[in-house]
């Protein structure tokens, strides 16, 4: 049997991190990786979705987005839809009774297809202390278990995978960090976080996707599915050999060149320049108008030569005289910062 397990699609995020002109593209973007993700089910014969978690971005979603994700499930009837709620969508209610449509509840709740079990439970206040010693899950069974919340930082949505050791789990599919990551939970189980579909803003750089299981006899073989419209990127380039705006764009264009133009990039202009930078940022924003959409951040430092002061009767050149007679080891940094400072430019970090 194949499963296919995702998570925070974030259905009707806000994108505010991105310019409002390329917002109702990237809303898009997610709705139709749902769409594609469920093509993706039918030509490789999968049978069950699991959405763990944070379906939506709020509990009150806009009806555009819940209308698309409930019709979806019903025009696919041959397909077996797993609802958790997360955080985000908690608080998310649809009525209608759509029959390969499965949800859970703040008790566990368990769902027998063959041989396999699909147990999940919605974290609460109420349950998050008292949810371990109530999980029983039968041995010969293989049991998926569905959560949301974190498993590494203690909070309001820690999960503690050391208390579901020894629970017979055998893959714990998990939602909300938007990164895919595994981890062991015993000699039997694995935690596993699928990430979200789609990155929405600069703190979700790198492919996004979902995983794929094939189970059968009880043995699982499982791939991370890349799967994502459009990658994020975040790019440190460092421009110290450009004499110029020309030759900082032909630098920044040239290690550019493996990202595909459909994606995001954020790039962060590093080094020490002798041309003025003060429109660096616009220009190369527009000189890489092809891409999806680029956002540049500037921390480049001008070049200060030292030469040109080191001789003369001031405070500036005594301080120069000073730091370069001294024995400290950041000469250069400190020469840096205080000729700035001398100047009256201030420090750029």
């Amino acid at each position: 049997m194949k499963i296919i397990h995702c998570s925070d699609l974030h259905l009707g995020s806000s994108l505010s991190s991105l310019p409002k002109a390329i917002r109702g593209k990237r809303k898009t973007d997610i709705l139709n990786s749902l769409s594609r993700m469920i093509e993706y089910a039918h030509d490789n014969a999968v049978s069950i979705i699991i959405f763990a978690g944070d379906v939506f971005d709020k509990d009150q979603p806009f009806n555009k987005d819940k209308t698309f994700f409930y019709n979806a499930i019903k025009a696919n009837p041959e397909i077996k839809f797993f609802y958790l709620k997360g955080n985000h969508d908690i608080l998310e209610s649809y009525t209608e009774k759509i029959d390969n449509l499965f949800l859970f509840d703040k008790e566990w709740v368990t769902y027998h297809i063959d041989d396999i079990s699909i147990t999940g439970i919605e974290l609460s206040n109420m349950n998050h202390k008292s949810l371990y010693s109530t999980l029983n899950l039968k041995k010969e069974d293989w049991n998926i278990v569905v959560m949301h919340g974190d498993i590494d930082t203690k909070g309001k949505d820690y999960i503690d995978i050391n208390k579901l050791a020894d629970k017979n789990i055998d893959y714990l599919a998990l939602g909300h960090i938007h990164q895919a990551k595994e981890k062991k939970i015993d000699s039997r189980g694995i935690a596993v976080y699928s990430g979200c579909l789609e990155g929405r803003g600069f703190d979700e750089i790198g492919m996004k996707g979902f995983y794929l299981l094939d189970i059968e006899n009880h043995l699982m073989k499982k791939e991370f599915i890349p799967f994502s419209s459009k990658q994020i990127y975040e790019r440190e380039i460092f421009i110290d050999d450009a004499h110029s705006l020309y030759d900082a764009q032909n630098m920044i264009r040239n290690q550019l060149k493996d990202i595909d133009e459909n994606n995001i990039i954020k790039i962060i202009l590093k080094g020490e320049i002798d041309f003025d930078s003060s429109d660096i940022v616009d220009f190369m924003e527009n000189s890489l108008e092809n891409y999806f959409y680029v956002k540049v951040e500037n921390q480049l430092h001008q070049k200060i030569h030292i030469e040109q002061y080191e001789n003369e009767l001031s405070l500036r050149g005594e301080f120069i005289r000073v730091i370069q007679s001294s024995d400290l080891e950041e000469k250069e940094e400190i020469l840096r910062v205080g000729l700035s400072f001398l100047n009256g430019n201030g420090v750029k970090r």
